[in-house]
């Protein structure tokens, strides 16, 4: 196989990294951020979150927090004294509902059974959701809907707080004084904002993608939904793995980034590439047989571990070698020009950044940009050649720490 050929299929599957204009994505996503907080229609929800930026040193108390993620359910008990927050217990585990359909009583239900070792002491709970969720002046949220293929049968419209409340009673807990709902993102950009100020934009790229940032204009953080944005270039790969999950059609940049769906995306163009003829007999068969591939094996691929790389175990010479790392260098290379293109359309629209002697931060936290190899540098090389070299605006990352969502959570329980 020729590199031409390689280069040549890469485009058509709008895979190859030239198919993504960081500048143009980046317009395109402010775009859509003034169009959702107008009340336009938008590929991103911006909804509100009735949360300001914590005052350092006023946070006092105890609470209780979950996150509610993708793939974990994290319970823990938190203490805010003299400014600092301390994790006195925790729990962790699957979260319910992960592949298999459960009712929104048993989901419910487990997440205060979860909560019950952690809550002793707390009269106040904050909850992390990350799934699209209404936030309510109140601080309780409506579910709009679920993504990262859970499925929670009747969970639409249900009340976050009020339910794991009312679950709390049917076990004859004590239920909280406070109880605040905001989503993950939400949480990280509140942790970031205590250390590195208002123009702090958090990104929670992990099973899931979003960003949050604060809006002077709006007086609160905004939770963007990014997993929601639509305008950009998408090819049959992206159309397949679409097809195959429970929400056809909606949280495209998730899925054309995203933990949950980059193997898949992965596995999807080497299948395309093997009808194509790209691949030798021998390593197209394998292709074609593999049930799925992870972000995990993904990974592993990248780190050269001889433990879980199915995808180099597939390759049968130098040629299948040669197609499986463009393959997986595009996929990669395309999802941080995409999220890097996010990142920097809200710098766009909140005139962040705008002075390389004071960057923005973008706070970072999630399993594919914080421990994924190379994905976290690919996305700080675009930043600083697209963003600040075409578009002069100045960021820089930082590791948000596997605290964030729930110290986030629990200060937004100890708000007032």
């Amino acid at each position: 196989m020729t590199g031409g050929r390689l280069d040549a299929f890469l485009r058509e599957m709008k895979l190859h990294p030239q198919c993504v204009d960081v500048p143009g994505t980046a317009r395109a996503f402010a775009r859509e951020m003034r169009r959702g907080l107008s009340g336009e229609k938008s590929s991103l929800m911006m909804l509100k979150t009735y949360l300001s930026a914590p005052e350092a040193g006023r946070i006092q108390g105890r609470a209780a927090a979950v996150d509610i993620g993708g793939t974990n359910l994290r319970a823990a008990r938190v203490e805010a004294h003299s400014g600092a927050l301390e994790i006195l217990s925790q729990t962790s585990g699957p979260v319910p509902g992960l592949g298999v359909r459960i009712t929104k009583e048993a989901f419910f239900d487990e997440i205060a059974r979860r909560i019950l070792p952690v809550a002793e002491e707390c009269a106040r709970l904050g909850v992390a959701f990350s799934h699209s969720a209404e936030i309510l002046p109140s601080g309780d949220g409506r579910v709009l809907s679920l993504s990262k293929e859970m499925r929670v049968i009747g969970i639409e419209g249900a009340h976050v707080c009020r339910e794991i409340c009312l679950a709390l009673r049917r076990m004859g807990a004590n239920v909280p004084e406070r109880c605040v709902l905001l989503n993950d993102t939400t949480a990280v950009a509140l942790a970031a904002a205590g250390r590195a100020g208002e123009d702090a934009v958090a990104l929670v790229l992990g099973t899931g993608l979003n960003i949050c940032y604060f809006d002077r204009g709006e007086g609160m953080f905004i939770n963007t939904e990014a997993a929601g944005f639509d305008v950009f270039p998408r090819g049959a790969a992206d159309v397949l793995v679409d097809a195959g999950t429970s929400t056809p059609g909606e949280h495209l940049l998730e899925k054309a980034a995203a933990g949950r769906y980059i193997g898949g995306l992965v596995l999807a163009a080497l299948r395309l590439a093997a009808r194509e003829g790209l691949l030798t007999p021998r390593c197209a068969e394998g292709v074609l047989a593999l049930g799925g591939l992870s972000a995990a094996e993904v990974s592993a691929y990248l780190a050269g571990e001889t433990e879980g790389d199915a995808l180099r175990a597939l390759c049968a010479g130098p040629e299948d070698a040669q197609a499986v790392a463009a393959i997986v260098d595009a996929v990669l290379e395309r999802a941080a020009r995409l999220v890097a293109s996010a990142a920097t359309g809200v710098l766009l629209h909140t005139g962040a950044g705008a002075r390389p002697e004071r960057p923005a931060v973008l706070s970072c936290e999630g399993s594919v940009i914080c421990r994924m190899p190379t994905f976290k540098e690919r996305v700080e090389k675009v930043l600083v050649r697209e963003t600040a070299g075409k578009l002069g605006r100045h960021c820089r990352t930082a590791a948000a720490g596997e605290d964030a969502v729930i110290c986030g959570a629990a200060l937004a329980a100890l708000m007032d």
